[in-house]
């Protein structure tokens, strides 16, 4: 997904495979968040089948209304699956409650405010963190806290698998389970293995990997450019490897855009645009394109946020991943090894329309499909996940996949998400201005320079 919860398109995901009221994607997470790529624009899911995941019980009388309502939500890619598994298990509890998907296109919400603004908002949807403070302001959506304390909500979930979610005035208004869903290069296996490359622990590596790939005429990185939060995500990578903040630490004014950790990030992919890392039509590629590109091996790598496993299953086992950041200096790759980029839990998740059809019950609707989404994540995409029952995936995990679940608990550091940052104007101009730096054209002094002026304009200095 998305993001998506995932770009001028309706976020987060949610894949929760990360997924997002968001990321991903494409977007949380979650948590959706998976930031977006191409798909139908709408579609109704409503076949209802038995379920053994159970959900709370609401009342009878509730789970026997009749309603028809609107589900906004990131539904391509793997996440297309995982909401045609959900609904119908949404269905068994509620069955004569018709839900019908609109898809979510954008990963900053512009769309959900232009509805907004005309009263059309949909019954449920993905809420990006930034969304939920403009709409908890604009009494555009309500508090969960009624329904979740009534169904004892929480009590499915591990402690921390809401954490980040609540708002400062003591209630939930948007809400997806947080999950570990950091943004990485995946490389594809077999074109490895054919080239007798592995994978870079430091950017000398990393650049040497540019140069073997492109020599054995294969595009390095298939970068679907078309959305801008990859290349941003990117650049937090590669600031992380000296600041573990990463873009993070701009939201406030902790960390400046000329500290040496965001030169030397720029100045590196400057460098490695300059040697040919993306391929000319990365500004006109979408996800699905560039999924396809790795797929099929005329990429070596992609980059995406961890609920890409998901969408690799279908691959096999021809998916691996960098367990090391490659903008590392030499020598200090143990040292950041850990400060991953992307995943920090922040605001945002599964809101109520206050104005939509009776959003009292939709509350209910809303915190069983959160929850049986997070039970459909890892049994269709073998996603990690926060319940406290043990649910395990349909089939077992991939290689990496495996790997990549056993070392979350390593983390030492995590960033944000582009759509997790809570200043609208800010995303924009970090946005743009990274897009402008991947043409290769754009020299980084100019980058940093830019930014510069930008951002004092809008964080308090």
């Amino acid at each position: 997904m998305k993001r998506k919860l995932f770009a001028a398109v309706l976020s987060a995901i949610l894949v929760l495979s990360a997924t997002a009221c968001t990321a991903g994607s494409g977007a949380s997470s979650a948590a959706w968040s998976e930031p977006a790529s191409e798909a139908p624009a709408a579609e109704t899911a409503e076949t209802p089948v038995a379920s053994e995941d159970g959900g709370s019980d609401s009342g009878a009388e509730d789970t026997q209304k009749e309603l028809e309502i609107s589900l906004y939500t990131y539904y391509a890619d793997s996440s297309k699956e995982l909401v045609d598994t959900t609904l119908p298990r949404v269905n068994e509890k509620y069955p004569n409650v018709k839900i019908n998907i609109e898809h979510r296109t954008d990963s900053d919400g512009a769309i959900l405010k232009t509805r907004a603004a005309v009263g059309e908002l949909p019954d449920i949807f993905e809420c990006t963190g930034t969304l939920t403070d403009i709409f908890i302001q604009s009494q555009d959506i309500l508090p969960l806290n009624d329904a979740i304390e009534a169904q004892d909500f929480f009590a499915k979930f591990k402690p921390t698998a809401f954490d980040g979610k609540q708002y400062s005035d003591g209630n939930y208004y948007a809400i997806s389970a947080s999950t570990p869903d950091n943004a990485m290069f995946y490389y594809n296996k077999e074109v490895f293995a054919n080239n007798n490359l592995s994978e870079p622990k430091n950017y000398t590596e990393f650049k040497a990997l540019v140069e073997s790939l492109l020599a054995a005429d294969v595009i390095p990185l298939a970068l679907f450019a078309e959305q801008k939060w990859p290349g941003l995500q990117i650049y937090d990578l590669a600031v992380v490897s000296q600041e573990p903040l990463g873009l993070t630490g701009l939201e406030d004014g902790t960390t400046k855009i000329t500290d040496e950790a965001y030169v030397n990030a720029a100045n590196k992919i400057y460098e490695l645009v300059q040697l040919g890392l993306i391929g000319k039509g990365a500004f006109n590629t979408n996800a699905s394109q560039a999924f396809e590109l790795h797929k099929t091996g005329a990429a070596g790598m992609v980059f995406n946020g961890a609920w890409y496993f998901g969408d690799s299953l279908e691959y096999g086992d021809n998916t691996g991943y960098f367990s090391y950041n490659p903008f590392a200096d030499e020598g200090t790759e143990e040292d950041v090894r850990w400060n991953v980029s992307g995943g920090m839990a922040s605001p945002g998740g599964y809101a109520v329309s206050a104005k939509g059809q009776d959003p009292e019950f939709c509350k209910n609707i809303l915190l069983e499909f959160v929850y049986q989404r997070t039970v459909a994540n890892t049994q269709v995409t073998a996603s990690v996940n926060m319940l406290a029952e043990d649910v395990q995936p349909n089939n077992p995990r991939p290689e990496a996949f495996e790997a990549y679940a056993n070392s979350i608990g390593n983390f030492k550091t995590v960033t944000k998400y582009e759509w997790s940052l809570n200043d609208p104007e800010l995303i924009t101009v970090l946005e743009d201005y990274t897009e402008k730096l991947y043409t290769g054209t754009y020299p980084p002094e100019q980058f940093i320079s830019d930014l510069d002026s930008a951002i004092s304009a809008i964080v308090p200095q």
